[in-house]
């Protein structure tokens, strides 16, 4: 990395010195962007997206060569008035997916080319949970091994939900106050987070506003969320 150009104030801290100019930005097109010398390439990138529409986590910005980093500042590479930085853009984007069954929400870094296969691979190795159990679910729907994440809708940041899914299959009714009474198909190791689940997708109620509880030995009793229907 190129030297910093920075003075020291009355205390011995450095100070980097503060002026506004413009800088070029090259991409299929070049860009000019008003930045001030003490600009974080973070923020760099935050003025591309709101101009081009291109999400940070997909800009990847160079330098003389040098890759930028998101809490530097432009004095920190030399980046004067009127220098042309390159940027590329990436397809990756980071997911999350919480699987209840385990308690568990993991972090993926994922392309917008894999298929919803290839999340359920990584699910797998990340999460313990054999990729022909899985059901993956997002904002509501079920989505199919074939399709891409691109096709999917998903954005940097997404949340996606796993079922588990063995074999054991279970027919269970619930009583939701005010809309009556549903019939759910469910699996034995389904977790009670897993059936809040289905009942948001189906009733459109909040599964963090759900209370489920049941009648065991003659007594009303609340399920918690980590616990299997078999348990």
């Amino acid at each position: 990395m190129p030297p910093a150009r920075t003075s020291m104030d009355d205390s011995g801290q450095e100070q980097h010195p503060h002026c506004c100019y413009k800088i070029y930005v090259k991409m299929l097109k070049t860009v000019a962007l008003d930045v001030e010398s003490t600009d974080t390439v973070d923020q760099i990138k935050h003025k591309i997206g709101a101009i081009e529409g291109i999400d940070k986590s997909q800009q990847q910005l160079f330098f003389a060569g040098f890759h930028l980093e998101n809490d530097t500042m432009l004095t920190d590479y030399d980046i004067m008035a009127n220098s042309s930085v390159e940027l590329y853009v990436t397809d990756g984007m980071q997911i999350f997916v919480k699987i209840p069954s385990v308690g568990k929400t993991i972090k993926l870094n994922v392309k917008r080319t894999q298929s919803v296969d290839d999340i359920k691979a990584a699910i797998e190795r990340n999460g313990g949970i054999p990729l022909n159990k899985q059901i993956l679910m997002h904002a509501g729907r079920q989505l199919e091994d074939n399709d891409r994440l691109s096709q999917c809708g998903l954005s940097n940041g997404a949340m996606l939900h796993v079922l588990a899914c063995p074999t054991d299959k279970l027919q269970v009714f619930v009583d939701v106050e005010g809309g009556g009474i549903i019939n759910l198909d469910v699996k034995c190791y389904y977790t009670v987070a897993d059936v809040k689940l289905l009942i948001e997708t189906l009733e459109d109620v909040p599964a963090c506003t759900q209370i489920l509880s049941a009648e065991i030995g003659g007594d009303v009793i609340a399920l918690e969320d980590t616990e299997t229907l078999q348990s």
